[in-house]
C-alpha cells in the first residue's frame, strides 16, 4: 500500500523480506501494516504485520546474537511527531522493544565505528518548521540512546561510508521551508562526534549512494526536485 521501500535480511539461515507501507489509498489512512516476508524456498510469505504510521524505511541491525528492527515512521494522519520503532527478534517473531521519538522520519542508518554501532535518523519535519534536528543514536549495551543532533533541512536520507580509517556521514537535505536549492552536508567523525567537513550545492537532495570501483570511492547524489522542474541533473562525486 503505497510501498516506499524493502529491506532484505537473513536470521539464521532464514531470510526475510519487510516492506514499509506508507499510505492505504482506499483507506485514507498512513495508519497501515507493513509486512515481513519470509522466504520459503519457492517464493515469499507473508511471516508478520507490524502496526507502522506512514512507514517510509526499514533498517536492521545486529548485535551479537540479537537482531533489530528499526522502523521509521512519518506520519500518522494527524501529526509527524510520532514514534518510529525498534523491534527485536524473540527467537520467533519480532516485538516492540524501544520507542523513539522522531519527527517525520524518512530513513534510518545503522553503522559502526570501532566496537560502536551506532543509528542514523533523518527527520523530515516537525510539522511547522523542516529546519531540524536529524540525530544519531549509540547503543549503550540495552538501547539506543541519543549520541548526536545534526541540523538539516528537511532531511531524506543518512549515508555512512569510509575513506581509509576515515568515516564520514553524507546527510541529503531536501527543502528548507523556502527553497529546494540547498547544500547537504557531508560529516567527518572526529573520534567522538561528527563534524562538518563539506557542503555539496544539492536540488531537493533525496538520497545518497557510496560505492568503490578499483579501490576508489565514489559518493552518488539524487537530487529530487530545483523548485521547477524534476528533469535535472544528479551528481557522482569522486576524490580530488
Amino acid at each position: 500500500h503505497g510501498a516506499l521501500s524493502w529491506k532484505a535480511f537473513t536470521i539464521a539461515s532464514e531470510t526475510y523480506l519487510a516492506v514499509a507501507n506508507y499510505y492505504n489509498k482506499a483507506a485514507n489512512s498512513h495508519n497501515i501494516d507493513s509486512v515481513i516476508y519470509k522466504w520459503n524456498g519457492t517464493e515469499f510469505e507473508e511471516f508478520q504485520k507490524i502496526p507502522t504510521h506512514g512507514a517510509f524505511d526499514w533498517e536492521v541491525v545486529t548485535l551479537g546474537a540479537d537482531t533489530y528492527l528499526a522502523v521509521a515512521n512519518y506520519y500518522n494522519n494527524t501529526t509527524r511527531n510520532i514514534n518510529s520503532v525498534i523491534y527485536k527478534w524473540n527467537g520467533a517473531l519480532f516485538v516492540a522493544y524501544q520507542n523513539i521519538a522522531t519527527n517525520g522520519a524518512l530513513d534510518w542508518e545503522a553503522f559502526t565505528i570501532g566496537t560502536d554501532t551506532f543509528l542514523g535518523l533523518s527527520n523530515y519535519s516537525n510539522d511547522s518548521s523542516n529546519n531540524i534536528n536529524s540525530k544519531v543514536y549509540r547503543w549503550n549495551g540495552v538501547e539506543f540512546e541519543e549520541h548526536q543532533a545534526l541540523p538539516t533541512h528537511g532531511a531524506y536520507d543518512m549515508e555512512v561510508f569510509t575513506v581509509g580509517i576515515k568515516t564520514y556521514l553524507a546527510a541529503a537535505n531536501y527543502y528548507n521551508g523556502t527553497t529546494y536549492n540547498i547544500n547537504s552536508t557531508v560529516y567527518l567523525w572526529n573520534g567522538s562526534t561528527f563534524v562538518e567537513e563539506a557542503l555539496l550545492p544539492t536540488n531537493g537532495a533525496k538520497d545518497f549512494q557510496a560505492f568503490s570501483i578499483d579501490g576508489t570511492l565514489y559518493l552518488a547524489l539524487a537530487n529530487g526536485y530545483n523548485g521547477t522542474t524534476r528533469n535535472l541533473n544528479s551528481v557522482i562525486y569522486c576524490p580530488e
